[in-house]
């Protein structure tokens, strides 16, 4: 499903747009609704990706801790073991966007669309050394659960949180940064070093 949305988008300054055909008519795929064709001589402009309503049971959120571990275990055998960011964004594309930029900057990643898996993962035995969420998530958890989690069982966990809207600045745990969407991948790449470096 990831693949199919992907093939019909496509990335420029860090935003995703739809593609459009000669015709300027925007393909369809399962999850948009049908779109009407475009007026002869306009380009299509950017459109928001809908956002993916995941659910997690007990069983799956095993598999995803035990994942992440052994993800940051193959990367600390292949030499000096990498900072490990959490990535909680619910935007599919977003966070593959995100998680790849990081990769590329050398950092370790795990990845969760869901702010009670991300709580789940805090008190695991997950390695983990940022956080770095969306405030506004699907589900009952919010990135401010997230944030609260981590100073409750990793005081030592910096977290950086995201939002396309104004937030309440004071809800911030100490110690943390924010940044604003729609930003550039460098944008977080740089936040999370400037956190690894206080």
């Amino acid at each position: 499903m990831l693949r199919l949305l992907a093939s019909r988008f496509h990335r420029n300054r860090g935003r995703w747009h739809l593609n459009a055909d000669m015709n300027g008519t925007v393909p369809l795929t399962p999850s948009l609704k049908p779109i009407r064709p475009l007026p002869h001589g306009k380009k299509p402009g950017a459109l928001a990706i809908p956002k993916l309503n995941y659910q997690f049971g007990p069983r799956l959120l095993a598999w995803r801790i035990k994942a992440a571990l052994v993800s940051v275990s193959v990367s600390a055998a292949n030499g000096a073991r990498a900072a490990v960011v959490l990535v909680v964004e619910d935007e599919a594309l977003i966070r593959c966007d995100i998680t790849e930029h990081l990769r590329e900057a050398g950092y370790s990643v795990v990845e969760t669309a869901s702010g009670e898996e991300a709580i789940a993962m805090c008190r695991s035995d997950t390695s983990i050394d940022i956080v770095f969420t969306d405030i506004h998530l699907i589900g009952s958890a919010s990135g401010w659960d997230v944030a609260e989690s981590v100073r409750a069982n990793r005081p030592n966990v910096s977290v950086l949180y995201t939002s396309a809207k104004s937030i309440d600045h004071g809800r911030c745990i100490p110690g943390s940064a924010f940044l604003a969407k729609p930003y550039q991948c460098d944008d977080v790449v740089n936040a999370c070093n400037r956190l690894r470096s206080k």
